[in-house]
């Protein structure tokens, strides 16, 4: 196996940090390639080409790569498309034979490596990801026509989201991990008043059923008329409306309080602009406990216009709900006004309406909660929004939204008043 560098224990902040940048390099460069390579020949193939689909970067828990490869054996010598995941990240051990995971060691350097789905920590993902066992599980084969399977979104060794559709009904099938199944049970139940569609069926495997929800999501709203009709009280009513037990959950720390291991992963995406990432993080630490949080109460904690559905001006729907449980209010308005803010960087045509619906709301919201808390933590959300950027993504496009972050944020921390 090349030497791949992967956390080591007791290490600082800032060696780890560093490490981190370091292995992102390694696992998207000619190193990479020859753990990938080693990874396909231990199946007995041979690797004919591989380019870097995705980079994942979780600060304190390692990089995964995701790659599209082509393979092929002598037995069958025609090409077939893989998606080969690498990860520096901690792997469960022993490793049960057939499972699909592949260890590779150099000294104390340890990387795994998986074919998907077979992720080591989602074991419902194999089942989820195959339409026929998955349509049968749902009873969607009894409707006519054909399945259809869509991963709609995945983070590896953490959750992925599937779609099921039927020529009469649509499903989703959300995959977690098992520790978090019994977790994430409790806070859709505690969300349910909110909004959140309820869960209709529970797999052995860690896969949970949703029903599609009614609406369409916030996002399209924003695009169309910068959502002119939707009065923001009404956004702050569905939060109000989260049981009052998901106090009772464990808490769990906002973005803006985590701005230091953003800033790291920051730096990875723009190191040319390391200086300005590093002031704006040092900005918002000195600032964050300057005002006051408010009381602690039921949150979402991920509570932004993705994850909400609309019809008309009314919500309808609450999704996404695996972070329900006690926090502050001005964090979850944070979240929902820092991902408002970038999604001009982002896509400036489709979104020249957000601007002024961001200061309509933020108005509003000011009235809430404490108008500096909500500027400094928003600006910790869009620095978080900067660091989850692919770090492999040179293009112009993803430069300028890139910039357009980092700016947003400075902005944002620049209207703080005392």
């Amino acid at each position: 196996m090349t030497t791949i560098a992967t956390s080591a224990p007791r290490l600082t902040r800032a060696q780890r940090a560093e490490q981190e940048t370091a292995d992102i390099g390694w696992l998207t460069g000619p190193e990479g390639l020859a753990a990938l390579d080693a990874v396909v020949r231990s199946a007995g193939a041979t690797l004919v080409s591989a380019v870097v689909h995705e980079v994942h970067h979780r600060p304190g828990a390692g990089v995964t790569v995701g790659f599209d490869a082509r393979v092929a054996t002598e037995a069958d010598p025609l090409e077939r498309a893989e998606y080969i995941l690498l990860t520096t990240g901690q792997v469960e051990e022993p490793i049960a034979p057939g499972s699909g995971i592949v260890r590779l060691q150099n000294g104390e350097r340890v990387l795994h490596a998986w074919k998907h789905p077979a992720d080591p920590a989602l074991p419902g993902l194999p089942i989820a990801s195959d339409v026929t066992r998955a349509a049968a599980r749902t009873r969607l084969d009894e409707d006519p026509g054909t399945a259809v399977l869509e991963l709609i979104g995945y983070r590896p060794m953490r959750r992925a989201v599937l779609s099921l559709t039927s020529q009469r009904r649509r499903v989703f099938l959300k995959v977690v991990r098992p520790d978090q199944l019994d977790g994430l049970l409790a806070r859709n139940r505690y969300a349910e008043p909110a909004g959140a569609p309820p869960v209709l069926d529970v797999w052995d495997e860690s896969v949970l059923v949703f029903p599609q929800a009614q609406g369409e999501p916030l996002p399209e709203l924003l695009a169309r008329d910068g959502a002119a009709n939707v009065d923001p009280r009404d956004l702050l009513a569905c939060l109000d409306a989260i049981h009052p037990d998901a106090v009772t959950l464990p808490l769990r720390r906002p973005w803006a309080e985590r701005s230091a291991h953003y800033a790291d992963a920051a730096c990875n995406v723009l190191p040319d602009q390391a200086e300005r990432i590093r002031s704006l993080e040092a900005r918002i630490a000195s600032l964050i406990e300057r005002f006051p949080r408010g009381p602690v109460v039921p949150t979402h904690g991920d509570f932004h216009a993705a994850n909400i559905l609309m019809t008309g001006a009314a919500v309808t729907a609450l999704l996404d709900v695996d972070t329900i449980g006690p926090g502050q209010r001005v964090d979850d308005l944070a979240c929902l006004l820092g991902h408002m803010a970038v999604l001009p960087c982002l896509a400036p045509e489709t979104y020249p309406h957000v601007p002024t619906t961001l200061r309509r709301w933020m108005s509003v919201f000011d009235t809430a909660v404490h108008p500096g808390a909500l500027r400094v933590r928003a600006a910790g959300v869009v620095l978080s929004l900067l660091a989850s950027m692919p770090a492999n993504d040179t293009s112009e496009a993803a430069r300028t939204d890139a910039l357009g972050r980092l700016a947003t944020a400075e902005q944002l921390l620049a209207e703080v008043r005392d």
